[in-house]
């Protein structure tokens, strides 16, 4: 995001966090946790495609007109 972007996200509150967790390889080997930053474990096939999936369903869901601004 450039600088002009920023300054026009002053003032602006969310109206939505989402988090999303998919599988990766810490899920099948725990110790990878102690070896490797959270943020450093690569998701799984799986994960990935549970990513992507829930990414267009988020994308249908919130770019519906049905979508509640709630």
């Amino acid at each position: 995001m450039n600088v002009k972007g920023k300054e026009n996200m002053v003032g602006v509150l969310l109206k939505r966090i989402i988090l999303m967790h998919e599988k990766s390889h810490g899920n099948h080997d725990t110790k990878a946790y102690t070896t490797t930053l959270d943020y450093n474990i690569q998701s799984t096939t799986q994960g990935i495609v549970q990513a992507l999936y829930t990414d267009e369903h988020l994308h249908r869901l919130m770019g519906s007109d049905s979508c509640s601004p709630n």
